[in-house]
């Protein structure tokens, strides 16, 4: 799906046999936390020794939020992390680059793991019980964020925006527009719906609204090509070329040129494959970068090796 940016999966669960939040008593997050490690096959991770660095990567990937408990539970590689004592008892987050099942099949695992040692609080007849009504049921949140340039060029936006609410979904926009005036073209796609189905049949629904939406973005590109050919020809090769020989970039300006290689994607050129650009997407995503002389340099520099294939992320 060339204009899924990343995809995240969040579930919840919380263990029978202790209140839920707000009433959890203190002395009994530990032996909780206690309990989930050894159930699942994650490492611990305490988020007070870790630098500002390891700290800010895992913020930007989505992957840790606000919570004031500092222990988390996370893979290897770092794109799946078990939370406590925000929502629920445990949060299980997983994210990717792009659009893939790893990112839910990973979740899921965990969750069985919790399940098969029979640690939950579930209801025949409800679900997993939640102390949050919106998480009643199967517990889960899908989201992922997409490039919906040609959708909000042509003004259909808030058509799709109204016809997805219909359809039990939600499409907000996630940033404000990246210069004073402009409208935003990141948009987050994201389920509401948790009683009545599973885990895995809200993840089928959801893999084919996240594929209409693609579908409609793809036609409103494949519209700008035939109404502006050459302007829209003009708009991807210059991306290309820019990105390819600049000597300093600041992160709008290649977030802005990334719309335009997937216009290219959108319409056949391919000018740079979609795992190229999620790498540079990458760039984004994983640092904030503040706009200054000595950034801009080394951000233009990274593209330009990724581009060449020289540089992997």
């Amino acid at each position: 799906m060339n204009n899924v940016i990343a995809t995240k999966v969040e579930i919840f669960r919380n263990l029978k046999e202790y209140k839920f939040l707000p009433k959890l008593e203190e002395n009994k997050k530990n032996e909780i936390v206690e309990k989930v490690e050894k159930a699942v096959s994650l490492n611990k991770v305490d988020l007070a020794t870790l630098d500002t660095n390891s700290i800010d990567f895992l913020k930007e990937k989505e992957l840790i939020g606000n919570s004031t408990y500092q222990v988390v539970l996370a893979s290897k590689n770092n794109d799946l992390v078990v939370k406590f004592f925000e929502e629920e008892h445990v949060s299980i987050v997983s994210v990717c680059s792009g659009f893939n099942d790893n990112v839910f099949k990973n979740a899921v695992k965990i969750s069985s793991e919790l399940s098969n040692n029979q640690m939950l609080s579930f209801n025949d007849e409800y679900g997993y019980l939640m102390s949050n009504l919106i998480n009643l049921g199967a517990g889960i949140r899908l989201s992922c964020e997409m490039d919906l340039g040609g959708l909000v060029e042509i003004k259909k936006i808030a058509q799709v925006q109204e016809n997805v609410k219909k359809l039990g979904y939600r499409l907000e926009v996630k940033d404000e527009g990246l210069f004073k005036g402009d409208q935003g073209f990141i948009y987050v796609l994201s389920t509401n719906c948790n009683l009545g189905m599973s885990e895995k049949e809200i993840w089928s629904e959801f893999k084919k609204m996240v594929s209409k939406v693609q579908d409609l973005e793809t036609e409103s590109v494949k519209f700008l090509d035939s109404e502006y050919h050459e302007g829209l020809l003009n708009w991807t090769h210059r991306a290309k070329a820019i990105l390819e020989n600049c000597y300093t970039l600041f992160v709008f300006e290649l977030l802005l040129h990334l719309k335009e290689l997937r216009y290219s994607l959108n319409i056949g050129e391919n000018l740079v494959d979609l795992k190229t650009i999620l790498k540079l997407q990458s760039l984004i995503r994983n640092k904030k970068l503040p706009h200054n002389a000595e950034t801009d340099i080394a951000l233009a520099k990274k593209v330009r090796e990724i581009l060449k294939g020289e540089k992997d992320v």
